[in-house]
């Protein structure tokens, strides 16, 4: 039977469901619609969706929405993203038992960071090195051209000679034949000789050009990745996916956050290499890939991962100083210090006096933030 078949019996017949339950599904479907609405109008495309793989099954995860009601209201407060298996969803088949999701804002934090450092790490100047070679190379090439065009003059030279004493033979000698195809020979051996030597001084100038091209590559990829933060300001969520997908092969990610916030267990990188630059070599086969496999102990631990809540932030001060703060005062010194922060869902609408965090609480909060990596190591105290 074709699905689309409307089946019409008339008649008066039972409803499937009540007028209660009808009312309920239409109003629970209005809801849903109004939180996709909103999630449409938010610029937050997953830039790493099937980058980030699976802890457990391996398999690519996808960015998930969720959203919490305000109290007493229809509307929702701002959707969190996060990052979670597509193969733990009832639609998949539950084929994966990992259920936990990654805050999404956090992983791609965290791997912008770790690409906007990568020319600096010595994995990848050395995959670099390993793929154009170096200056000191080059000097070698150039040394073993000199060598080579030395060896090749002289093989002309003693061919030339060859060629006179075959020349000035006595054809009227008994031992004018013996001694013409002894020559003959060596002559014929020059020549190879001769072959070897251009074919070597051939492929020496092709390493020599290829090194001139690789550096400027080098050069230049260098520079593109160095850029990239600059890039995304001008790119859109789509383009931005786009880039890291260029560049990036696999995401891995720990199963549980580590004791020092770390999330990120690996990161492998697939950079596509072009010695020729000319116009509109981005749509031709890269000439190489530089693969980098970045695992957790070759990555410093990035601020995106090391960002603490306030209860970490209380607990830190409470460990090391015996003092307690409030959210509130952390709060305060996070705004006065340039650190975004949300607003607090339970806001009193009313004029009330707030409290200001003392100087001696905001010395141990700032000290905090910076042990976290929230505030960089040589931000001060700021006077009031």
């Amino acid at each position: 039977m074709n699905p689309k078949e409307v089946i019409s019996a008339k008649g008066i017949h039972e409803p499937i469901i009540t007028e209660e339950v009808f009312a309920q599904t239409q109003s629970k479907l209005e809801n849903l619609a109004k939180q996709y609405s909103y999630e449409r109008r938010m610029d937050k495309s997953p830039l790493l969706s099937g980058l980030v793989k699976c802890p457990i099954c391996g398999n690519s995860m996808i960015s998930k929405a969720s959203y919490k009601p305000k109290p007493n209201s229809d509307e929702y407060y701002k959707p969190i993203y996060s990052y979670g298996c597509n193969y733990h969803t009832k639609k998949n088949g539950r084929t994966c038992s990992f259920h936990r999701q990654y805050n999404q804002e956090k992983i791609e934090g965290a791997v912008f960071e770790i690409v906007s450092r990568l020319t600096m790490h010595p994995l990848f100047k050395q995959m670099v090195m390993d793929k154009f070679g170096t200056e000191k190379s080059k000097e070698q090439y150039q040394d073993e051209m000199i060598t080579l065009r030395k060896s090749l003059q002289a093989e002309m030279v003693r061919k030339q000679k060859l060629g006179e004493d075959l020349d000035n033979l006595d054809v009227l000698s008994d031992s004018y034949d013996s001694e013409y195809d002894r020559i003959q020979e060596s002559i014929d051996a020059s020549y190879d000789r001769i072959s070897e030597i251009e074919d070597s001084i051939k492929s020496i100038k092709n390493k020599i050009l290829s090194l001139t091209k690789g550096h400027k590559s080098a050069d230049s990829l260098e520079l593109f990745l160095n850029n990239i933060p600059i890039l995304f300001n001008y790119m859109n969520g789509e383009e931005q996916k786009q880039l890291y997908r260029l560049i990036i092969e696999r995401i891995d990610l720990f199963p549980e956050k580590q004791a020092d916030g770390r999330i990120l267990k690996g990161i492998t990188f697939k950079i596509p290499v072009y010695l020729d630059m000319s116009d509109g070599y981005m749509d031709r086969k890269p000439d190489d890939v530089i693969k980098i496999h970045l695992e957790s102990e070759d990555i410093e631990v990035t601020s995106s991962e090391a960002k603490a809540t306030y209860a970490q932030i209380k607990e830190y001060i409470l460990t090391n100083y015996d003092t307690k703060v409030s959210t509130l005062y952390i709060a305060q010194t996070k705004r006065k210090y340039g650190i975004e922060v949300g607003e607090a869902s339970n806001k009193s609408k009313g004029k009330s006096r707030v409290p200001t965090c003392p100087k001696s609480k905001e010395e141990k909060i700032v000290e905090a933030l910076k042990y976290y990596k929230m505030l960089d190591a040589s931000v001060t105290v700021m006077e009031d």
